[in-house]
């Protein structure tokens, strides 16, 4: 049997904001956090195979930084509070927004990397 039918086609939506498996939406993707698991729940897919390495980290780090500096400046030119206010709305944000969308970015480098490789890992797994 065809593995290219045996699964239907996971939207990017499900399994990139609700960390499911990208081959059939229905196990997680995470252990804890940001963890791989070893395999899928649902399907049995290896996450092995699938690396995202560091590349949501770095997206990570440009676009809280865009945000962080870009807010900083806007609000330093426009408003001019004192740094101690500074401190206590940026480094927050320094914390906050890397952890909301750290886990999101993983799951789409996941899914792009699972969709491209998806007729090489499902002939394999036969």
């Amino acid at each position: 049997m065809n593995n290219k039918y045996k699964y239907p086609n996971v939207s990017i939506r499900k399994s990139v904001l609700r960390g499911k498996c990208p081959r059939c939406g229905i196990g997680a993707l995470y252990r804890n956090f940001i963890i791989l698991k070893d395999y899928c729940d649902g399907c049995k897919l290896s996450n092995r195979s699938i690396d995202p390495g560091d590349g949501a980290s770095f997206f990570v780090i440009l676009i809280v930084g865009i945000f962080i500096v870009g807010g900083a400046l806007l609000l330093e030119v426009f408003i001019r509070p004192s740094y101690y206010i500074h401190a206590i709305i940026w480094t927050p944000m320094c914390f906050l927004l890397p952890l909301l969308i750290l886990r999101q970015l993983k799951s789409a480098l996941i899914y792009r990397e699972y969709s491209i490789k998806k007729d090489f890992i499902n002939s394999n797994e036969d």
